[in-house]
Parts: C-alpha cells; sequence; structure tokens
C-alpha cells in the first residue's frame, strides 16, 4: 500500500473548492461474507463510523469523519483497512466526501485497491 500516493491525493483534493473544510467524511467500500461485515460494525462505531446499517448483503458503506488534513486522511484509511483485515473483508475503494448525508455531499475517488 503506497500511503505516500494517498496523501498526495488527499492533497489534490482537499485542494478543490468545496473540499477545503476543516472535517471531510470518508467513505470505505467493503466487501466480504455478510456475517464479517457484521463483525466489523462494533470496531467501525468504536472509531466513529456511521452508515452502518444494513451488513446482510455483502457490502458495507461505513462513513467516517477526518479533519481535512492529509496526514489525517492516511491515518483514517490505515485504521479501516487494519479492521478490514483483522476481520477478512476486502475495501474496495475509498471517497472523500464533503457531508455525512449520502444525498448532499460531493465525493471524489481517493483510491481503489
Amino acid at each position: 500500500m503506497d500511503f505516500d500516493a494517498i496523501s498526495l491525493r488527499a492533497a489534490e483534493i482537499i485542494a478543490l473548492p468545496g473540499f477545503d473544510a476543516s472535517e471531510l467524511w470518508l467513505t470505505f467500500y467493503l466487501c466480504g461474507d455478510p456475517a464479517k461485515l457484521e463483525r466489523t460494525l462494533e470496531s467501525l462505531a468504536g472509531i466513529g463510523a456511521v452508515n452502518l446499517e444494513d451488513p446482510s448483503g455483502c457490502f458495507l458503506y461505513p462513513k467516517l469523519p477526518v479533519a481535512g488534513d492529509p496526514l489525517a486522511i492516511v491515518a483514517r484509511v490505515e485504521e479501516v483497512l487494519a479492521i478490514a483485515a483483522r476481520f477478512k473483508v476486502d475495501a474496495l475503494s475509498v471517497d472523500v466526501d464533503t457531508s455525512s448525508d449520502v444525498g448532499a455531499t460531493s465525493f471524489k475517488l481517493l483510491i481503489s485497491f
């Protein structure tokens, strides 16, 4: 995993209009066995994740607040990837969002795995 590349991409996104906020949100696209996804919920909630409803399918889309700073974004990505690895679920990609509201957010792709 190239965390320097994630940091550079985060800096590019933060420089965009609307993304230059003190707080942003990261949306993680996780997939895997529904039982494994279910087991991630407590850990994800413990670090402030929202949008944890309905892990009964093979996908889960947790959103986490993060400071609008490349190093904070990298740290948050590392944190969630460690949870995903611990519970043996896959991370497909991560978006940077301007809001936790799915219907009112602007987003940019941070990284695809």
